[in-house]
C-alpha cells in the first residue's frame, strides 16, 4: 500500500467504533493532562467520570440544550456510555499508568488525535 492510499482505507472504516475510541481516548486523555484531574480521580471516582463523559459529549448536550431537547440523552446510548466509560476507567486507573504511556507514544497519539478531529468534522 502506498502512503496516497492511506486516507482512502481510513474513509471505509465502519464509524463506530474506531472513530468513536480515538474521540474518547483524545478526550479523556485532555482531561488527564489538566492540572487536578488526577487528585479529584482519587478522591471522588464519580465526579471524575462525569467530567470525562461531559469531554467526549459535550457536543451532544451543547446542541440538545439549542434544540430544546432533555440534555441528558446521549445517556440513552448505552454502547457509547459503556464505551467512554471504559477508556476513561483504563485512562485513570490502569496499573502502573499503561495506557496513557501507550497514548503517549508520539506517533499513535498523532493517529488517534487525526481520527478524532474528523470524528468532530463529521458531526
Amino acid at each position: 500500500m502506498e502512503l496516497w492510499q492511506v486516507p482512502l482505507v481510513f474513509s471505509h472504516l465502519p464509524m463506530f467504533p474506531f472513530f468513536d475510541l480515538a474521540h474518547y481516548v483524545a478526550s479523556v486523555m485532555a482531561l488527564k493532562e489538566q492540572q487536578g484531574a488526577v487528585e479529584v480521580s482519587v478522591r471522588s471516582p464519580v465526579a471524575c467520570w462525569f467530567s470525562a463523559m461531559l469531554h467526549c459529549f459535550g457536543g451532544s448536550v451543547l446542541s440538545s440544550l439549542m434544540l430544546a431537547e432533555p440534555p441528558v440523552a446521549f445517556l440513552a446510548n448505552g454502547t457509547n456510555i459503556l464505551l467512554a466509560s471504559s477508556v476513561w476507567y483504563l485512562v485513570f486507573y490502569c496499573p502502573q499508568d499503561r495506557f496513557c504511556q501507550c497514548f503517549a507514544f508520539l506517533p499513535l497519539r498523532l493517529l488517534v488525535a487525526g481520527i478524532a478531529q474528523d470524528v468532530i468534522h463529521s458531526i
